[in-house]
């Protein structure tokens, strides 16, 4: 995923805080609003608008390795993360998300 063209153009931070955001969102686990308050003057270096991009561009990304044989099954991955830690990664779906869970996260811009 990471060496796909569309996710090229991002700086590895906000490549990073995005994954974030949509693991969070997959498994509906919100951070504490107090917290993100607390940490947002000192990771708030991006706009809401390139984070949203980055966002959208991943979750493509997620629906296209998901529904098309171009990308490899990476079936010994999934076996291994099932065996390890009861995972499942072939049925996680990309998550839905809205402007206003874009606009709560870290970045303020």
């Amino acid at each position: 995923m990471l060496l796909s063209y569309n996710i090229q153009e991002f700086e590895y931070s906000l490549i990073a805080s995005s994954a974030l955001f949509l693991a969070c969102m997959s498994k509906e686990f919100k951070i504490d609003a107090k917290a993100m308050e607390e940490n947002r003057s000192s990771v708030d270096c991006y706009k809401q608008e390139e984070f949203r991009k980055c966002v959208a561009n991943m979750k493509d990304l997620w629906v296209t390795i998901t529904t098309t044989t171009l990308f490899a099954s990476f079936e010994a991955v999934y076996n291994k993360y099932q065996t390890q830690h009861s995972f499942c990664g072939k049925s996680l779906n990309p998550p839905a998300y809205t402007l206003n869970h874009i606009q709560s996260w870290f970045y303020s811009k």
